[in-house]
């Protein structure tokens, strides 16, 4: 659904020219086999901010829907066209590091509260992209943001989709290098470090978020047991029904508290995936280092086939069978290993300008991840430090008041 044909000129930030939003989730059902199988549909708004210098067709306004199996898709191809670029992760599919409140609906990727945190992630992921100076001029991302349907025809009629798919599988069981850039070998053992720490963060802070539950649900036992006592009571009844009160109120607090940190957790979880994202361009790397030293390997073995025929040394199954090479015969396969070589060297020389063109742009993305990363994590702590903040304050308040109500029965 679009508004007009405007455009708008290419900037290195697609940020700076929209506004991309997902302004909803809704809960389709689509029939297969008999049974109702139920996923959600997110809406994508982008609007254009300034109507002036255009250059490149843009619209308007757009508004499009997209399931969260197209966003996977999306990254998919965006991992295979940009292997240099830590690309941005998408929020989690299914529930992760759940407390106990959310048990009820561990399995329900279609609970709302979920639902609406992985919105806001699927718009986190849009703003990422947009922000980024390569990835946002990516042909690709403007039909998925504006064209509801074909946005990846081009992708399926070449094969695209395949091809990255098939790759990411042989990145997964590289071997390793035996002369791997230290560079790229401290980016690999930084992802795991990055995840681990992450890690053991969000499971730390689960623990805390159920014994922290469970503790404040005790309260509303406690609570209760005041308002009862409270009847048969008659000087101190008004006091203890008060006091009572605001126990419970501690627990019903507790809740809505905890409930925001999910969403500082979630801004945790976003860079414990982007180590998967930062090890896929250390196993990029080390994919193009063991083409060119399988390559030299091939090469070197070439050479020596090459320097026993010339030498006129047989292999050890010409000497059992008596094979007598004619200088015809040597000459031929001299040839024909002397053009072999020559096309390994020019394979090797093509591989080696690949791996330092690669190199060079993925360390200077990897620096520009690393800044976003740092005041992202500085920003994160301190939403969580400033929500710790707050539920001091709302304790100390509250045991106030339970303190004065205690202190007022005659």
């Amino acid at each position: 659904m679009m508004d007009s044909d405007d455009t708008i000129s290419a900037s290195s930030h697609l940020m700076d020219s929209l506004e991309i939003s997902i302004l909803e989730a809704e809960k389709r059902a689509n029939p297969v086999l008999n049974i109702r199988d139920f996923f959600t549909a997110y809406l994508i708004e982008t609007k254009l901010k300034d109507d002036e210098d255009r250059s490149k067709t843009f619209p308007r306004i757009s508004l499009i829907w997209r399931r969260y199996s197209e966003f996977e898709q999306f990254q998919q191809y965006l991992q295979g066209q940009y292997p240099h670029v830590v690309i941005p992760p998408l929020p989690e599919k299914k529930h992760l590091y759940t407390w106990r409140n959310q048990s009820n609906v561990i399995h329900d990727n279609t609970d709302p509260d979920f639902v609406d945190r992985r919105r806001a992630g699927l718009e986190n992921f849009l703003h990422r992209i947009a922000s980024h100076s390569v990835l946002s001029q990516d042909v690709i991302f403007k039909d998925f943001l504006t064209k509801e349907f074909g946005w990846n025809d081009s992708l399926k009629q070449e094969g695209y989709i395949h091809l990255v798919e098939s790759k990411l599988k042989d990145l997964a069981v590289l071997s390793r290098s035996s002369s791997m850039d230290p560079k790229f070998q401290q980016i690999a053992h930084y992802s795991k470090q990055l995840e681990n720490n992450l890690d053991c963060i969000l499971k730390a802070r689960l623990k805390l978020v159920e014994e922290t539950y469970v503790i404040d649900t005790l309260h509303t036992h406690i609570g209760r047991l005041f308002s009862e006592w409270s009847v048969i009571e008659k000087c101190m009844g008004d006091g203890l029904q008060q006091a009572g009160h605001f126990i419970d109120s501690v627990a019903s607090s507790t809740e809505a508290a905890l409930q925001e940190e999910d969403v500082i957790a979630d801004q945790f979880k976003e860079y414990l995936f982007y180590a998967s994202s930062i090890d896929a361009v250390y196993k990029h790397h080390l994919h193009l280092q063991l083409q060119i030293e399988n390559l030299r390997a091939a090469a070197k073995f070439k050479s020596e086939e090459k320097e026993r025929i010339q030498q006129g040394k047989t292999t050890l199954m010409g000497r059992l069978f008596g094979a007598v090479q004619t200088p015809e015969v040597r000459n031929e396969k001299i040839a024909m290993l002397e053009k072999s070589l020559a096309d390994d060297e020019t394979r090797i020389a093509d591989y080696e300008v690949s791996l330092k063109n690669f190199s060079e742009l993925a360390l200077q993305d990897f620096s520009r991840f690393q800044k976003q990363k740092d005041l992202d994590i500085q920003e994160t702590l301190s939403s969580y430090v400033v929500e710790q903040i707050k539920a001091a304050r709302r304790g100390l308040n509250t045991w106030t008041n339970i303190k004065h109500c205690i202190q007022t029965i005659p």
